[in-house]
């Protein structure tokens, strides 16, 4: 064959004289040996011509009379006809042949011409020829591509497709075989979080204690959105001794996790304002952890975990106007001391959006997320932003084919394509049956959202609500545990009360940072109390 996908018919005449000659030559050799098993040494009958000549004519003119397989003339009678049955099944290889040049050529084509194809069940093998090296740019991820256009027919218009060295004897291109499935409470696990079906590793289940901080980036339809679903009810089946406490941080108003703000140990954020003062209370949360660590010679946070979600992070930056200079700057530096040292204290975050370059997220809090999940993404800079270009060429997958659901999971132990399962807007209702302990009857308004709802009701008398949020606050302040904590905020409080007494400053703010530290620190209240 050649690169246009000629025959080369020389090649194939030379082949069908051998296969005419040699039958020939074995025919002369078996009437040779027959001769010689008559005549025995007599060097003048071997070399007689004339009873070659008789011996073949007497064999052909007895061709259908040979009775039974006793005679050597009934012996040459088979070969004779295996001969010609060699010749048909050489012609219909020959056949094949040329078909499967066309598919050389294709090869040739695409700078392969030193590979052999193979066309396997779920795919194509390239086998190189011994001897050879293998090229490094044949697994490049952008060959994909061309190989799909040329070798279509072996492929359905949407299958995703991966490259795999083979016995470094060449490389297998074949389907992804990872199918979209269900999620169901039977894959619940306690102690662990379910990430879906590893193309590598099958069900792949990450210990809550081994996380770290998380980067999910991934185009809008990609599915981010159920992946967070999977991963919050995960958590949320888990909360208790192995998570402490789950904060889902969503300012695009708290429609993608409002269903979940009806469990107790859930708080959903849905404005900046409260988002700086989570910060603060983590990083408070942090240097306590820290302290108790030091005194019991640890390491690492051994008990129950606190897990924040954020969705979509570049909707931060958004919001940022809200805030004073101060605060702004306050928060963003919150947040690149927890993503660096709040993983030992136990506080690990997961942070979603739709393209991690640095216009859409700091490169510092970027390079602290230490483990990825990489969904479909079309541009090739996002890509390598999230997963560098070599451990892409690794798993020879393109994440802009990915289907939704679909990512490359990238930890410290893990590289891996997943198939992340199906989850069902209502499936938190599954939690609520396995964790009865966990739903609040009723969920009654906060401070700070009746603050919001009433807020033009509130100006003409706000100094008279905002004492009578103090007095509240107070009463919840003195039930805390914490007595450093208690200590603290009592010594607030009496600075707040002087100030609207003397300055006629109601202090919302201050009320609203304390009544936000005593909600996370306070223990539940009972129905009674409700």
């Amino acid at each position: 064959y050649t690169a246009f996908g000629k025959v080369k018919f020389f090649n194939i005449l030379k082949d069908f004289f051998l296969v005419l000659i040699l039958p020939v030559l074995i025919f002369i050799f078996l009437e040779f040996f027959y001769i010689f098993s008559k005549a025995g040494l007599n060097i003048a009958e071997l070399t007689n011509f004339n009873i070659y000549k008789n011996l073949t004519i007497s064999i052909f003119k007895n061709f259908y009379k040979l009775e039974y397989f006793g005679t050597f003339e009934k012996v040459i009678y088979y070969y004779i006809l295996s001969y010609f049955s060699f010749i048909f099944l050489f012609l219909f290889y020959v056949f094949l042949q040329i078909k499967k040049a066309n598919k050389l050529a294709k090869l040739s084509s695409l700078g392969l011409e030193n590979y052999k194809l193979k066309i396997k069940k779920n795919g194509l093998l390239f086998l190189i020829k011994r001897g050879e090296e293998l090229r490094k740019e044949d697994f490049k991820v952008e060959k994909l591509g061309d190989i799909k256009q040329i070798f279509k027919k072996y492929f359905s218009k949407n299958d995703e497709l991966i490259v795999e060295r083979y016995k470094n004897r060449g490389f297998f291109i074949k389907k992804i075989n990872l199918k979209t499935f269900e999620f169901s409470p039977k894959m619940f696990k306690k102690g662990q979080i379910f990430f879906g079906k590893g193309l590598k590793t099958g069900d792949i289940y990450i210990k809550i204690s081994d996380l770290t901080h998380y980067l999910v980036a991934g185009q809008s339809g990609a599915g981010k959105s159920v992946l967070q679903n999977l991963l919050v009810n995960n958590f949320l089946f888990n909360l208790g001794e192995e998570v402490n406490k789950l904060y889902l941080v969503d300012l695009k108003g708290g429609v993608e996790f409002l269903q979940y703000s009806k469990f107790k140990n859930v708080n959903v954020v849905t404005n900046i304002k409260d988002l700086l003062f989570l910060s603060r209370f983590l990083i408070e949360k942090m240097e306590d952890r820290y302290a108790e660590m030091l005194n019991l010679g640890q390491k690492n946070w051994q008990n129950g975990q606190i897990i924040i979600f954020i969705d979509e992070y570049a909707s931060i930056s958004d919001q940022t106007a809200v805030l004073d200079k101060k605060e702004a700057k306050e928060l963003k530096n919150n947040l690149r001391t927890l993503l660096a040292k709040a993983r030992a204290a136990g506080i690990k975050f997961f942070i979603a959006t739709q393209k991690a370059t640095a216009d859409s997220i700091d490169t510092t809090l970027r390079e602290n997320l230490q483990s990825k999940i990489l969904m479909r993404t079309i541009s090739k800079d996002a890509q390598k932003v999230v997963i560098p270009k070599e451990f892409l060429e690794e798993l020879g997958v393109n994440p802009a084919d990915f289907f939704k659901g679909r990512f490359i999971l990238f930890t410290e132990q893990i590289l891996d394509v997943v198939q992340s399962p199906f989850v069902k807007e209502d499936f938190y209702k599954e939690i609520k049956k396995l964790r009865r302990d966990l739903v609040v009857p009723k969920a009654l308004p906060g401070v700070l959202e009746e603050k919001r709802e009433k807020k033009e009701e509130l100006k003409e008398d706000s100094i008279k609500k905002a004492i009578n949020l103090r007095k509240q606050i107070f009463l919840k302040v003195k039930n805390l545990e914490n007595k450093d904590l208690r200590k603290k905020l009592f010594k607030e409080l009496r600075e707040i009360k002087e100030m609207q007494e003397k300055e006629r400053n109601n202090c919302l703010e201050k009320l609203e940072k304390i009544d936000f530290l005593v909600r996370n620190e306070a223990p539940e209240r009972t129905e009674a109390e409700r």
